[in-house]
């Protein structure tokens, strides 16, 4: 399951931090150029890379702590978020309007693998309820986006400031090779 999240982490389009990557590359420095060019183009149009993954740890500490299961927790999350106006990270992506293409297949792949830890517990009590809270409201659906699925990361304590870096370094070593 790792390598096929590994997978789509470097199925990442092109990204402004891509872009750059390729554009270092190309001069034929050491990766570690190209890499850090990468990494300081990441800005506000990355988006909120770790952000997913410090909401997740945050609420999953939470649980433990108040003795919640994490369906519980993740019904606790989105009243909180949506009560106060914020987004609920990993749901929604301004690209991909009717959902992330590559959610749905990380969801089939987790069940084909049989994979369970708290953190996939978590984001599918999440989405749960994220869905079932703006179906009651009368508001129009939300997909859940490639950063939402991707919990083996969590599970071996891989999460959440290294995603985004994942993504320069596959991809600058891919065109270096």
């Amino acid at each position: 399951m790792l390598k096929y999240e590994m997978g789509e982490f470097m199925e990442h389009s092109m990204s402004p931090s891509t872009a750059s990557a390729i554009a270092v590359i190309a001069g034929r420095p050491n990766l570690p150029t190209a890499i850090a060019a990468s990494i300081v183009t990441f800005g506000g149009v990355h988006g909120p890379g770790a952000a997913h993954g410090y909401m997740m740890n945050k609420y999953i500490e939470r649980a433990h702590k108040e003795g919640k299961t994490p369906e519980e927790m993740g019904k606790i999350l989105v009243d909180e978020y949506v009560g106060t106006g914020e987004p609920v990270m990993g749901m929604g992506q301004p690209q991909h309007r009717d959902g992330d293409p590559r959610a749905e297949p990380t969801h089939l792949k987790q069940e084909e693998l049989k994979i369970d830890g708290v953190y996939l517990k978590l984001q599918t009590s999440i989405e749960k309820h994220f869905h079932a809270r703006r179906e009651r409201e009368g508001r129009s659906y939300v997909g859940v986006n490639v950063g939402g699925v991707m919990k083996r990361f969590g599970e071996i304590h891989f999460y959440p400031e290294i995603i985004p870096e994942c993504t320069a370094a596959a991809t600058c070593s891919n065109i270096n090779s």
